[in-house]
């Protein structure tokens, strides 16, 4: 019986020895490989494009890997001030980008694409949304919440509709938000899954949506048309250096263009 444990505990021994072993050498291999990380910061909106770029950047510079954190341009520029550390930072508005440059985060970068609001609703909703008229009835909206790009955008489209519904348009939509979310695929999401009757969002979430929903237009007098910003934090590393170059390409923007955004206006 001891003999046996002793047996038991030495074959036990060696695993974990051997194990340990490989771990080394597994480190050891990736050392070797000299393979560095960038770290991107990116809007949520811009996920379906940036996975795209990411996978093609990787493929012709397989030296290198990209590290991806999305999530609202607001909370990612919080992170970014107190002391997160990432290499490029994609917003989806020019507010955040320019309050991290001032800040010294940010030390270069440029508007690159553009991004326009359209209205979803369920396709088979309870309620009939057949105009932006439609929105004053009794019903349930969702909209990304304030300080978001794709929320402040979202309400001064239904303020600009002041102009054609009333001065008190706004006020009658805004007493139907039942929720403001972080961002905006969370606001896409409620509508897929059926919680909610109408949602305000970038054309490219609606187009990337594969759920059953009815787009309805925005009106371009009264649309809010959104420019992004890719901006490098440290400009030193060749290999950071790359990847922003690429994302402000031909070949990037294309894959943009793909999804339905539009070519920025540069000033």
């Amino acid at each position: 019986m001891w003999h046996n444990l002793k047996t038991h505990f030495h074959c036990r021994t060696i695993v974990v020895l051997i194990s340990l072993v490989m771990m080394v050498l597994l480190v050891g291999c990736q050392a070797d490989s000299g393979k560095v990380y960038i770290d991107v910061y990116a809007a949520s909106s811009f996920i379906d494009v940036f996975n795209d770029i990411r996978d093609q950047f990787e493929l012709e510079h397989p030296e290198i890997g990209v590290r991806v954190n999305y999530a609202g341009s607001k909370t990612l520029r919080s992170q970014l001030e107190n002391g997160a550390e990432a290499d490029i930072f994609i917003s989806a508005n020019i507010k955040h980008y320019e309050a991290l440059y001032q800040q010294g985060i940010i030390a270069e970068g440029q508007h690159f694409i553009q991004n326009e609001m359209v209205l979803i609703t369920p396709l088979d909703g309870p309620v009939i949304i057949e105009s932006l008229e439609d929105l004053t009835k009794d019903l349930k909206l969702v909209l990304a919440e304030e300080n978001v790009p794709a929320g402040d955008y979202a309400r001064q489209v239904l303020k600009n509709l002041n102009k054609k519904y009333g001065i008190d348009y706004f006020d009658r939509v805004h007493q139907n938000l039942v929720s403001s979310e972080s961002n905006v695929r969370q606001v896409l999401m409620k509508i897929e899954l059926g919680e909610v009757d109408a949602a305000i969002v970038y054309r490219t979430d609606a187009q990337s949506s594969e759920a059953p929903i009815q787009v309805l237009e925005i009106p371009s007098e009264y649309n809010v048309v959104g420019t992004y910003c890719v901006g490098i934090t440290e400009e030193s590393d060749s290999g950071i250096r790359l990847l922003f170059d690429y994302i402000l390409s031909e070949e990037a923007q294309n894959i943009s263009l793909k999804y339905g955004f539009l070519p920025a206006q540069i000033d």
